[in-house]
């Protein structure tokens, strides 16, 4: 079990801020598809507990967003806004639907993400190979940032979005 804790610590702190935004949604889906399997075997408070997981990890994301007015970021936030509504109504529904819904547009955010963590390593590769001194640097892609507070996370449920 620590050799798996050490290499996902390693793995989060090597990783850019694509790739860390990346991997809170992959952790949200895992969790998601913890609370609809105990949901179908009828553990509610299973589900709960990967559901307030899934909510945690969407309040990061949203957090990561709205630290800018940019269009992108704006309509980012509304999305995982969304997400955690869903989540919160399956939370205190026990509704498989709306987990549907929340998964649905967590996969495609996964499936966008990866697309841009690839395009973002391949820049990084074609610059470390050959980077002409005359040629301006390129423009980094913006990525929004996952908040990391060092402060514990809360286990309690707030509906503040």
């Amino acid at each position: 079990m620590n050799n798996r804790r050490d290499y996902l610590a390693t793995k989060v702190n090597t990783a850019n801020s694509a790739q860390l935004h990346l991997m809170l949604i992959e952790g949200a889906l895992r969790f998601i598809d913890q609370a609809d399997k105990a949901l179908v075997r009828e553990e509610e408070v299973a589900a709960n507990a990967a559901l307030v997981r899934v909510m945690e990890i969407v309040e990061e994301l949203l957090v990561g967003v709205r630290h800018s007015e940019d269009d992108i970021n704006v309509k980012l936030g509304q999305l995982y806004q969304f997400v955690f509504t869903q989540v919160s109504l399956a939370y205190v529904n026990a509704d498989r639907a709306v987990i549907d819904d929340a998964r649905t547009i967590l996969e495609f955010q996964r499936d966008t993400w990866r697309q841009a963590c690839e395009l973002v390593a391949k820049d990084s590769a074609k610059s470390a190979g050959k980077a002409p001194a005359s040629k301006a640097p390129a423009k980094p892609i913006a990525v929004p940032t996952p908040h990391l507070d060092s402060a514990p996370a809360h286990t309690g449920v707030s509906f503040e979005a």
